[in-house]
């Protein structure tokens, strides 16, 4: 996204199937539908396929710096200032994690983390000095490491597994705020106190959104281009039906947490 923009941006044509079972090819000389569709498809019709740009690159271009960085609760709004604070070049991006160290639906409650996964588009000595305002934080731990092209999300397949129940609470804002993500901290370590919801997490996530603000707001129907900054997500993960209340109570907290302080306008997410 740092490089090259939004996915919306890098659109050539979409084949789709309208609400009247016609299939149609979109493309800019369609003027508005282009513009809807981009940001806004679901509500015009199913795509089936898409041309979209490619950047090939060489093996010797596909090396990140990337890993985890653990940080102590004691940390945290300074963690989160300097998150704030810090400025994403187009070779950048960072999220934010609570987890716990717990497994799946264990009986037995996992120990609440605060983990930062730093990227930067390059070798390791020039991504420890893009990030060197997180590393004053002080992390208690560093994974770390130049990573190939293919194993770049490899930290997200415990994510991509079927079944339990993961229902989302999400919010943008436009500022990271430390009181803020202290309270939504303390709800998220009182819901996994309760047996089978270890692999629960809070994430945020934000990019360079240099290039992709080069383009205009008008260009297409993808909201907030200019004023969201952080996306977050609380994602309360279990199995038994009967957490459902204890979920959405801990979601719905954590999201009007958020949208409390977003310095947005309302529910911009």
């Amino acid at each position: 996204m740092g490089l090259f923009g939004f996915g919306v941006d890098n659109i050539l044509s979409l084949n789709m199937v309208t609400a009247k079972g016609e299939l149609i090819t979109v493309t800019p000389q369609d003027q508005d539908l282009w513009w809807a569709v981009r940001g806004a498809g679901p509500n015009f019709g199913i795509v089936t396929s898409a041309v979209v740009k490619a950047y090939p690159v060489s093996e010797q271009q596909n090396l990140a710096w990337l890993g985890a960085l653990t940080f102590t609760e004691d940390k945290l709004e300074s963690l989160i200032q300097a998150i704030n604070d810090l400025v994403l070049e187009p070779k950048m991006n960072i999220f934010l994690y609570y987890l716990t160290n717990g497994t799946g639906n264990s009986s037995t409650p996992g120990t609440p983390q605060i983990v930062v996964t730093p990227f930067y588009y390059g070798n390791a000595s020039e991504g420890k000095e893009a990030f060197k305002s997180i590393y004053a934080v002080g992390p208690s731990s560093d994974t770390t490491a130049e990573v190939s092209y293919p194993h770049w999300n490899d930290g997200a397949a415990s994510f991509c597994v079927e079944g339990d129940r993961k229902p989302s609470y999400g919010a943008a804002m436009a500022h990271m705020v430390p009181s803020t993500w202290r309270a939504v901290y303390n709800e998220f370590v009182e819901f996994v106190k309760t047996p089978g919801t270890a692999a629960s997490s809070v994430i945020l996530e934000a990019y360079s959104l240099i290039k992709a603000r080069s383009v205009p707001d008008n260009s297409s129907s993808f909201p907030f281009r200019s004023s969201v900054n952080f996306n977050a997500v609380a994602i309360p993960w279990y199995a038994d039906p009967a957490l459902d209340s204890a979920a959405e109570e801990f979601g719905s907290k954590a999201r009007d947490l958020w949208r409390a302080t977003d310095d947005l306008a309302s529910n911009s997410t």
